[in-house]
């Protein structure tokens, strides 16, 4: 192989013959560059774009429960302490979800730790809530919603902190 032909893999920088698709070493896809960038120039995928999309959904949703709290009226609604709490809580949550969304973005190194931090804030206030749910008589599908959410938390958490991909995405 002549050494002109040759391009690094942005991921794992082992050298490979140019014109290959994928790197065998890191099986993901190579991009050549045209000029000295660094990974800031490949784009999201796979389970960080799936993140990405469940970060903007849930943007839309909190934002449509203000909506129809809003609509509905305060006035309306029996329980105001609860709903103080879930409006606080989802002030944080969407704080935790853009601020999830731009750092990823960034692709920084430091970028994964973050995240887990947010997911772990994120945690908090469903543990408040569960435990809260106990007080007044629930249905359990609102019990099963809150479990469901933990152990999604628990999964991205997990991801973040032991993907290669993930690993090799955010290192510049």
């Amino acid at each position: 192989m002549k050494e002109a032909h040759m391009i690094e893999c942005p991921w794992c920088e082992v050298k490979l013959e140019s014109g290959m698709k994928h790197c065998p070493e890191c099986e993901n896809e190579i991009v050549e560059f045209e000029s000295e960038d660094s990974i800031d120039s490949i784009p999201i995928r796979g389970w960080l774009l799936f993140y990405n999309a469940t970060c903007i959904i849930s943007i839309f949703f909190i934002c449509y429960s203000y909506y129809l709290i809003i609509r509905v009226g305060i006035a309306n609604v029996e329980r105001t302490k609860q709903l103080i709490f879930l409006s606080s809580y989802n002030i944080v949550h969407l704080i935790c979800l853009i601020a999830s969304l731009l750092l990823i973005m960034s692709k920084k190194k430091y970028v994964p730790k973050v995240i887990v931090g947010l997911e772990f804030i994120n945690l908090i206030p469903f543990g408040v809530n569960f435990f809260m749910s106990y007080e007044s008589a629930v249905q359990s599908s609102l019990m099963t919603g809150v479990s469901i959410k933990v152990i999604w938390i628990g999964l991205w958490i997990c991801y973040f902190l032991m993907s290669k991909r993930v690993e090799k995405t955010f290192v510049l």
